[in-house]
């Protein structure tokens, strides 16, 4: 039968045949400073979560940096459609909006909204979220609210007899029975459209 003792270290014997208590062993304190060297790179300070949740609300789903010096401004805001055409809506000059738009569609899918701040060395920073996009032909108005409660419907912004069945249909086909619709015209038939459940 094999056995195996842990071999008494010379000091715990010595300190036990001249009849000294040891001192108990302590844990080993941590090193310290950095245990890592510093990295060679760093992003730029101003890309950082705490930074940008600072300029934006936590409404947004991605914040991504895009390297496009040859867009002009102090902001752009546009929406992707699903076919990946771009409709702006605060934009300086006509210059592309590919190379931010490539940037977001890393992260997210279209539809979205994006809004852009240039900063350093022709950085933008860009925050986006997911967005619905509906056609809404024959509306008049430039904003719609709709609001189903218990059976109750009501419209803001058109009147009431006013063609909503498309809003209602993407209401139904997300499960929700209460709920409050905004709608905003983005171009031609094309509206934007936000659902909440109530």
């Amino acid at each position: 039968m094999s056995w195996w003792r842990r071999r008494e270290p010379l000091h715990e014997r010595l300190a036990r045949e001249g009849g000294v208590e040891a001192p108990a062993e302590q844990p080993a304190s941590p090193p310290e400073g950095p245990l890592l060297p510093e990295p060679k790179y760093r992003l730029p300070d101003w890309f950082s979560v705490d930074n940008l949740l600072k300029q934006w609300s936590q409404e947004w789903t991605v914040i991504v940096a895009a390297e496009a010096p040859e867009i002009q401004g102090d902001a752009v805001e546009f929406v992707a459609l699903a076919d990946g055409t771009l409709i702006v809506d605060v934009e300086e000059g006509e210059t592309s909006l590919d190379p931010l738009a490539r940037a977001v569609e890393a992260e997210l899918p279209r539809p979205y909204r994006a809004k852009g701040v240039p900063h350093e060395r022709g950085w933008w920073a860009v925050s986006a979220r997911p967005t619905t996009v509906c056609e809404l032909p024959g509306v008049e108005a430039d904003h719609v609210e709709l609001t189903s409660y218990r059976g109750e419907r009501t419209v803001s912004g058109a009147p009431e007899d006013v063609e909503l069945g498309r809003l209602e249909k993407l209401a139904a086909a997300r499960g929700f029975e209460d709920y409050a619709i905004e709608a905003e015209r983005l171009d031609g038939d094309l509206w934007e459209v936000q659902l909440n459940p109530l």
